[in-house]
């Protein structure tokens, strides 16, 4: 008998479903991204940057800050720059000057249209860079990380011998609640990538904590067979 495929609205429904909710996750990011680029002014878009590092200058140090800026822009130079991605945007949405000769009509699309164009353009390249700043303030707690995740898990796997030789209950529903609250926090993180307010270098800590004991209590209360 044919087994029956669920549909796409089922899958989306799911919380065990990764592709629906990393579906539903995409599909934010692209909305406020068509957001972000069509509505965020200039100016807003500069100090929402200027702003994200005083704030990383005041609770990691001038080191710390001026570290997470170079590894930003190191970053978004290799994604954007180097591979020419940032020049052909801007040569597929402004005509050159080639083209607005051979083309009479874009003459009057000169002095209106296209200065809109060129600053939404500029917008989306700072949030571009906006990004790969945030995921280098990410990566700064990176070595931090992997020695708290490396304590977390032999004290869950500890916790969890002993229940194991004493045939005590491992809970089914706390274990499946720690791995689907670092599901979460995985999804909270890359929606904060794009959000355009001011991200605190810090917030990544809150993250990490709470997906700490996401992993304790999914190693903790592993299912065991008898």
């Amino acid at each position: 008998m044919r087994k029956r495929t669920a549909s796409l609205p089922q899958r989306v429904a799911d919380a065990e479903s990764p592709s629906g909710v990393w579906g539903w996750l995409w599909a934010f990011v692209v909305l406020e991204v068509i957001l972000v680029i069509a509505f965020v002014p200039h100016g807003v878009a500069v100090a929402l940057l200027d702003d994200e590092r005083q704030i990383a200058i005041d609770q990691v140090g001038v080191e710390a800050a001026d570290w997470i800026d170079g590894a930003g822009y190191a970053l978004y130079d290799h994604i954007f720059e180097k591979t020419g991605l940032r020049e052909r945007v801007y040569a597929t949405f402004l005509p050159s000057t080639e083209e607005y000769d051979a083309k009479d009509g874009l003459h009057n699309m000169r002095d209106k249209l296209m200065p809109v164009v060129r600053d939404r353009l500029y917008v989306f390249f700072l949030g571009a860079y906006g990004v790969c700043r945030r995921l280098a303030a990410y990566l700064v707690w990176v070595p931090a990380l992997i020695g708290l995740v490396i304590g977390a898990g032999f004290d869950g796997y500890t916790s969890w011998a002993i229940r194991r030789h004493a045939f005590r209950y491992s809970s089914p529903i706390r274990h499946r609640s720690g791995y689907r609250l670092i599901y979460m926090l995985f999804v909270i993180m890359a929606f904060a990538l794009f959000i355009p307010i001011a991200v605190s270098p810090l917030f990544v800590l809150g993250i990490m904590s709470m997906g700490l004991v996401g992993f304790h209590l999914t190693v903790r209360y592993m299912q065991r067979q008898i």
